[in-house]
């Protein structure tokens, strides 16, 4: 066919077809595209806004079952940005009791409130979702050592604990903390996870 001849119409139809189509699945391409970038940065907010009680302190990385840090399970810190809000809750809910027992055993809140607004003043975090007894752990490990009036944060020792040196108390406190938490792996998790090994060995339940 000449250079100079017009194609034929079929060509031409055929030719303003292809570039509707070209046109279109470019369309589609970049519509995809936002969206998956829309989604992506939806899932890193999410993620990076997820509840930890992480205290920066692990040591399940070192073989440890229960952390020293923030007494979860070594299968909760690995499994913790997977996990759904109920079984965070769980989770968080289980730390809150064990905590606010041992913390419980030795002081008692006087004034909820002159408690909250002393540690917001000097900056320690608190979380209003939880029981104030654990604010209290919270506040011994910042500043159990400078603390001259407990009744000034709107705390109270019990009577067999109100002579003892609060770095002394403080420790005590991650010390139970951490056996009731082993106790419970051991009671509730371990006998678990033993089964499940045992499945995947034998193949039998």
């Amino acid at each position: 066919m000449g250079a100079g001849k017009p194609r034929p119409a079929i060509l031409q139809e055929t030719g303003n077809w292809c570039n509707g189509l070209a046109v279109a699945l470019a369309i589609t391409l970049r519509r995809l595209l936002y969206i998956g970038l829309r989604r992506c940065v939806q899932c890193r907010v999410m993620i990076s806004t997820v509840k930890t009680p992480c205290i920066g302190i692990c040591s399940t990385g070192i073989g440890d079952t229960v952390c020293r840090g923030c007494k979860r399970f070594s299968h909760e810190v690995i499994h913790w940005n997977a996990y759904t809000e109920d079984e965070r809750n769980a989770v968080l809910s289980r730390l809150e009791q064990l905590l606010a027992s041992v913390v419980g055993k030795r002081f008692y809140i006087r004034d909820k409130a002159l408690l909250k607004s002393t540690m917001q003043r000097q900056n320690l975090v608190i979380d209003e979702a939880v029981n104030a007894l654990c604010w209290v752990q919270g506040l011994l490990r910042a500043k159990a050592s400078r603390i001259s009036a407990l009744q000034d944060y709107g705390v109270g020792a019990h009577a067999a604990y109100r002579n003892a040196p609060l770095t002394q108390l403080r420790d005590d406190i991650e010390r139970d903390f951490d056996v009731l938490s082993e106790a419970h792996y051991e009671r509730y998790i371990a006998p678990g996870l033993d089964v499940n090994k045992l499945e995947l060995i034998t193949g039998e339940k």
